[in-house]
């Protein structure tokens, strides 16, 4: 549970599940392993392990994690999809909420700006800027898209950049060391200790541009991600250089053979690419009880395991740079599955 005083002490992290090792065999420890990896690291080349929903615990067919976002960190987890209702309070200012759909999850993106309830457990936020004061060679990338309530680009980011800026001289650092200021694919060694904005619209107001996130004051903007983005032929809705797969609805067999053929692209890309590969192994068919997503879950992890160990056993002579996946938002993930893409990032040959 996220505490709202930040001038208390940061309570320890939860142990992790899983101790991960190097190409050495030396243990690694999942809150840190990306302190392992040099600083000339693409963001967009890193395999990386994310949740879809990040924040969902909470009501019928639309639970996605059984962990909160500390436990999540502390098991390697680097990639955080971030559903934001926008509330204003009674004093005028605005704070969001965290939703899945209708589903409030007892979560807000923030502690300073008040308008939250007593029931809240988890601030977005303050549990990340937390986890980087304590890691400091680590990097988040928080996916932020508006859920219910959608607002106007321009009000929205009003809001959000308030409460950002808000944040300067955490624990002693400027906001420009807590939160990547630029607007293209960093690498590693800009980012490390930082929080990376990415900025997703989703199908409400899709066809009115002033409710786009294009034109984020820091951070990056990816368009549209529902459904399958093709980098070769993005829609008008789209941004170019990215490849996505994120069909959320389709019958399980057909959601594995999507999700397969796309890390397969990712994984024949060479190390010069300048896609970024995304994979979301998440879906649902709610109300339907045989597929919410602990079902599709159950089904494609386990396929996602063996695929990734068989990806990761491919001789060097074929793959001479390693193993590359992407970014993988799960629902569920299980430790094996964080363990083989923390492997695939450490072991990548960066240029």
């Amino acid at each position: 549970m996220s505490t709202h005083d930040t001038g208390s002490a940061a309570a320890a992290l939860p142990p992790p599940e899983h101790d991960d090792t190097n190409a050495n065999g030396l243990p690694i420890d999942p809150r840190r392993w990306m302190s392992n990896l040099p600083d000339r690291a693409l963001l967009s080349r890193i395999s990386l392990p994310g949740t879809h929903d990040s924040i969902a615990r909470y009501g019928y067919g639309s639970i996605c994690q059984d962990q909160d976002l500390a436990t999540q960190l502390a098991n390697g987890i680097r990639v955080f999809d971030i559903r934001l209702r926008y509330l204003k309070g009674p004093d005028g200012r605005v704070n969001f909420a965290v939703h899945h759909s209708n589903y409030y999850q007892y979560a807000f993106f923030d502690s300073l700006y008040g308008g939250y309830g007593s029931d809240c457990k988890t601030f977005v936020l303050d549990d990340c800027l937390k986890f980087l004061a304590e890691n400091k060679q680590e990097t988040i990338v928080l996916l932020i898209k508006q859920e219910k309530d959608v607002q106007k680009a321009l009000v929205f980011f009003d809001a959000f950049w308030n409460i950002v800026g808000n944040r300067d001289q955490y624990n002693g650092k400027p906001l420009d060391a807590l939160v990547y200021a630029g607007r293209s694919v960093p690498r590693l060694g800009d980012i490390r200790g930082k929080i990376v904005f990415v900025f997703v619209d989703g199908d409400e107001g899709k066809d009115d541009p002033e409710y786009k996130l294009n034109n984020p004051a820091r951070g990056l903007y990816w368009g549209n991600i529902d459904y399958r983005v093709d980098a070769l032929s993005p829609r008008p809705d789209q941004v170019t250089e990215l490849d996505v797969e994120n069909h959320y609805s389709d019958i399980m067999s057909a959601k594995w053979t999507k999700v397969s053929a796309h890390l397969q692209k990712t994984f024949e890309s060479g190390p010069g690419a300048t896609n970024q590969y995304v994979t979301f192994i998440s879906a649902s068919r709610t109300p339907d009880v045989t597929h919410f997503p602990r079902s599709y879950a159950d089904y494609l992890l386990p396929q996602l395991d063996a695929w990734l160990s068989t990806q990761l056993q491919v001789p060097r002579s074929k793959v001479p740079w390693g193993a590359h996946f992407g970014i993988v938002m799960m629902d569920f993930p299980t430790p094996s599955t964080v363990h083989q893409l923390i492997q695939a990032s450490l072991s990548y040959q960066y240029v």
